[in-house]
Parts: C-alpha cells; structure tokens; sequence
C-alpha cells in the first residue's frame, strides 16, 4: 500500500498499518469475514473534484477520484487475491478480458481459427463485436 495517500471517512492512514502494529488489522479484517458485517466507515467513500487543465468550470476538466476507507482496501485486496485463483479456473480458456497474461491479439488468433475451420468445413458463422470503450470513459 501506498504512502503519504489520503484516508477514507474513517481517517486512518496507510502509514498506521504499515508502520505500526498489524494485530489489530488483522484481528479486525478476521472480525469482518466471520461476522459478514462491515464497519460503517468502509461502506462510504469521500468524492474529490480534481481539475484537469482549461476552462475550470466545465465538468469535463474534472475528474473525480474516491477516498475509501485504507482498511477496506486492505480487506478488497486480500479479497480479489483469493478470487483471482477461483475465477481463473471459472473462466473458460478462450475469455481474455482484463486476465492476467491475455491480450486482444490471442482473441485474434482466436477468431481466425474459427474462421478457417469454418471455411474448410463449409459452415456459416455469425459474430457479433460489440465496443464498450464509450461506456467506460463517461
């Protein structure tokens, strides 16, 4: 975890858990996963215009970031850690978006394996391309 970043709702900062003593966290992040019960303070994020450059009153020269909770970030990490391992065995072997090691290009070849075997074998194939990339920037 970073240093010197700015807390969540709950004012702790990095530096307390990296520098001081882990018991607690991990007494807490325990208390969390038995109990199935998250501390109010993990639950809200603090909501930060930061202006690009121009016109400063235009919404589109901002962009917003969220402070969360250092300790919820803590407990999402350990979290995602033990769902990658799970989800990668879920995923079947020719879904690449957002995996580790897998890019557009094995999608690619992918398509143009498809389309070969299509070919010889004298068969229609239909696909279907859709781009979210709009949906992601706004």
């Amino acid at each position: 975890m970073k240093s010197n970043t700015a807390p969540g709702e709950d004012d702790v900062v990095a530096e307390l858990i990296k520098y001081g003593r882990t018991p607690p966290m991990f007494k807490l992040i325990t208390m969390v996963w038995e109990k199935e019960i998250m501390p109010e303070g993990w639950k809200t994020g603090i909501i930060c215009p930061i202006i690009k450059k121009g016109d400063q009153l235009a919404c589109e020269n901002h962009r917003r970031i969220t402070l969360l909770s250092v300790s919820f970030k803590i407990l999402s990490s350990v979290l995602n850690g033990g769902f990658k391992v799970y989800i990668e065995n879920i995923f079947g072997e020719y879904q690449c978006g957002f995996r580790p090691y897998r890019s557009t290009i094995d999608q690619i070849f992918v398509i143009q394996q498809m389309l070969e075997k299509c070919y010889e074998q004298d068969v229609d194939i239909h696909m279907l391309f859709i781009d979210f990339q709009q949906t992601f920037e706004h």
